[in-house]
C-alpha cells in the first residue's frame, strides 16, 4: 500500500488549496491469517526503549515471543501478586513468566508486593475519572510507579489486552454459542436442571452457584436481552434492559447471528472500550507512559472476522489455538498453561487500611442510596465479590466528587 503525504499551501487566497509538493510512503499491511506474528511486532516497533506487561498468560506470552526487536530495547514487567491458595488460580504464575523472559534473552523486573494504601486507592479513583473497570488498572498503576522511579527511559508498555475480545478467550463465548444453538423448550428444561442442582449441591461450592446463576439468568431474560445478561453476571431490571437497548440497538445484521454475535459485538463496544481501556489509558498517561495493544490492530481483528454462524461456533470452540501455536514455535523453552485471574488482581494486593477506605464509600453509598451492596469489603472475600465491591467504591466516589462531598 503507498500513502501520499501532501504539502498544502495555506496561504494561498484561492479557495481551492493548491499542493506545492507530495510524497509517497510505502507500507507494507499483514492481512493473512499466517502472519499474527508479523502484525504483533509492526504494532510494537518504538523508537523509544519498551516494557511488556508479561503475567505467564497465554496473551502477554505470545507478545514476548513476537515483538522483541533488535533495534529496541525492551524488558518485561512481572507484578508479584500471588493469589491466595483457595483461590483456584495457579501460585507459579510469577516463576513461570520470569523463566518466560530468561529463555528469550530479556530483561525481567519483579515488581514486589507493595500493597495499596488508601492514599494510593484515592488517587486511582481520582485519576480513573470515569465510571470503569478498575480491577485491572491496581496492578498497572503499581507497574508504571516503579517505571517512573526506576526506569524512567521506558515510554512505551505493550500489553496483551484485546487478544480476549479477538480470539474468543471469556467464557461468556462458549455460553453464548450454547445458548444460542439450543431451542428454547431444551433451555426450559436446563433451567429446571439448575433449579434442582441448587437445592442438592453444598452451598460450599460457590464457585458452581455463581456459574450457574449466571447461565439462568442469561436463559430467563429474553433473546433480545441476553448479551446485555452474560456481560452483566447478575440479574437485570427492565429499565436497565431498556438502557442497555438505547446504547446498543439492534439492527437487522445482528439477527443473523443472534445471541453470540451480539455477545461478540459487546465485547468490544462495551466490555474493552467503556469498562478496560478507559482505566488503563488513564493510568499509563498519568505517568507519561504510552500503553500500547498490539492486539487491537484493525487488521489482526479483520483477519480474524466472523463469516457465519459456522466460523463462530468453530472459532469459540478453538479459541487461543492459533497463539498456543505461535508460543510453541518461537518460545524458547517449554509453555506451561495456567489457570490466572484475567485482571491479574487479587485481594491481597490492598492493605489494610485500604479495606476500611473501600468500606467507608460502601456505607457512605448505602446511605446516600446510590448502590444497595450489604457484602463487606474484605481480604477473605472470594474474586467476583472482590471485583464487583471495589468497583462499587470507585463509583461512590466519582458520586462524591460530582456532589463535592469533602473526602
Amino acid at each position: 500500500r503507498t500513502n501520499y503525504i501532501y504539502e498544502i499551501d495555506l496561504n494561498e487566497k484561492d479557495k481551492n488549496f493548491k499542493i506545492k509538493n507530495f510524497k509517497k510512503i510505502k507500507y507494507f499491511v499483514y492481512d493473512k491469517k499466517d502472519i499474527l506474528d508479523k502484525n504483533l511486532n509492526q504494532a510494537s516497533i518504538a523508537d523509544v526503549e519498551k516494557g511488556l506487561l508479561l503475567s505467564g498468560g497465554i496473551d502477554s506470552t505470545c507478545l514476548l515471543c513476537c515483538t522483541k526487536n533488535k533495534n529496541t530495547k525492551l524488558e518485561s514487567f512481572i507484578i508479584d501478586n500471588t493469589p491466595s491458595e483457595s483461590s483456584g488460580f495457579s501460585s507459579q504464575e510469577i516463576e513461570y513468566a520470569s523463566h518466560y523472559s530468561e529463555s528469550m534473552g530479556i530483561k525481567r523486573n519483579i515488581i514486589n508486593k507493595d500493597q495499596i494504601s488508601s492514599k494510593e486507592l484515592k488517587e486511582i479513583f481520582k485519576i480513573i475519572d470515569t465510571p470503569a473497570e478498575v480491577t485491572g488498572a491496581l496492578a498497572l498503576y503499581l507497574i508504571c510507579k516503579k517505571i517512573k522511579l526506576k526506569n524512567p527511559g521506558i515510554r512505551v508498555l505493550l500489553s496483551g489486552v484485546g487478544a480476549d475480545e479477538i480470539f474468543f478467550g471469556y467464557r461468556g463465548h462458549l455460553l453464548a454459542i450454547f445458548i444460542g444453538i439450543i431451542p428454547k423448550q431444551l433451555q426450559s428444561l436446563f433451567k429446571y436442571l439448575i433449579m434442582i442442582l441448587f437445592k442438592i449441591i453444598p452451598k460450599s461450592y460457590a464457585s458452581f452457584f455463581r456459574r450457574a446463576s449466571v447461565i439462568k439468568n442469561v436463559l430467563d431474560a429474553e433473546n433480545s436481552t441476553k448479551d446485555a445478561s452474560l456481560h452483566a453476571f447478575a440479574k437485570m431490571d427492565e429499565k436497565s434492559l431498556n438502557r442497555w437497548r438505547e446504547c446498543f440497538p439492534l439492527f437487522r445484521t445482528n439477527k443473523n447471528y443472534a445471541v453470540p454475535k451480539l455477545y461478540y459485538e459487546r465485547c468490544f463496544d462495551y466490555f474493552l472500550s467503556q469498562q478496560h481501556l478507559p482505566a488503563y489509558d488513564r493510568i499509563s498517561m498519568f505517568f507519561s507512559i504510552e500503553l500500547r495493544v498490539p492486539f487491537l490492530q484493525n487488521r489482526i481483528k479483520y483477519s480474524n472476522q466472523i463469516n457465519g454462524i459456522i466460523d463462530l461456533i468453530y472459532k469459540s470452540i478453538t479459541r487461543k489455538n492459533k497463539l498456543k501455536k505461535l508460543i510453541r514455535k518461537k518460545l524458547k523453552t517449554r509453555y506451561q498453561p495456567i489457570t490466572k485471574s484475567g485482571f491479574g488482581t487479587y485481594p491481597n494486593i490492598l492493605s489494610q487500611d485500604g479495606f476500611d477506605y473501600v468500606n467507608t464509600l460502601i456505607q457512605y453509598g448505602n446511605k446516600n442510596r446510590w448502590i444497595n451492596e450489604s457484602s463487606r469489603f474484605e481480604s477473605s472475600m472470594n474474586l467476583r465479590l472482590f471485583y464487583h465491591l471495589i468497583n462499587k467504591a470507585h463509583f461512590v466516589y466519582l458520586l462524591k466528587l460530582i456532589n463535592k462531598d469533602k473526602f
